[in-house]
């Protein structure tokens, strides 16, 4: 989008309001391109809503404004990304330069053959949908939302020992526990799996 012409300083009076017509005009119709092609709409409790949102990158954090979150961009390793500042000043990097993001994340116990989910991301956790247990260290993981492909990244730990991944596809995956010790299979009183893609 190119910068828009606005004409500030326009007289009160006296003044020849045809002489201020074609500056009025060329605000009017500045404000409305700008408004069709940035926002999507007002009069809304949320102040309206934009369709992109440039942010030149700063230099460095900036200073924090106390009980006000804020966004803002910072180069790093020659490119620009995406942070958030609370109010306490507590910053945290929102983008990430490789473009891998948390697709999914299981956190579960199991007792007795009964899994019970502590903290589930895409993954459904009613029992015997999102993580289910095929048989002794062998479980399936179903996605809620299909990943974009099937060469993601899972990775995971265990309170027995190693974990290991099989027959990935868009929408589950086959994991499976071994004992540290003995390496055979066996169930994990607790397990956490996160898969990046």
């Amino acid at each position: 989008m190119t910068n828009v012409i606005y004409n500030i300083d326009i007289p009160d009076g006296p003044n020849n309001p045809s002489q201020d017509q074609p500056k009025m005009k060329t605000n009017t119709n500045s404000l409305k391109s700008l408004i069709e092609i940035d926002h999507i709409g007002f009069g809304n409790n949320q102040g309206g809503y934009h369709n992109i949102i440039h942010q030149p990158p700063q230099v460095s954090d900036p200073g924090v404004i106390a009980g006000v979150g804020q966004t803002y961009t910072k180069t790093i390793s020659g490119d620009q990304q995406l942070f958030y500042e609370s109010g306490l000043g507590v910053i945290g990097q929102i983008s990430n330069p490789s473009g891998l993001v948390i697709r999914a994340a299981a956190n579960f116990i199991v007792v007795a053959t009964v899994i019970t989910p502590q903290n589930y991301f895409n993954i459904d956790t009613a029992l015997g949908v999102g993580v289910i247990r095929n048989a002794m260290g062998v479980y399936t993981i179903n996605f809620i939302n299909a990943l974009p492909n099937a060469f993601y990244f899972p990775v995971g730990n265990s309170s027995v020992g190693p974990v290991g991944f099989s027959f990935l596809t868009t929408t589950s995956m086959l994991v499976s526990f071994n004992n540290a010790i003995t390496g055979a299979l066996a169930d994990p009183p607790f397990a956490a799996i996160v898969v990046f893609g």
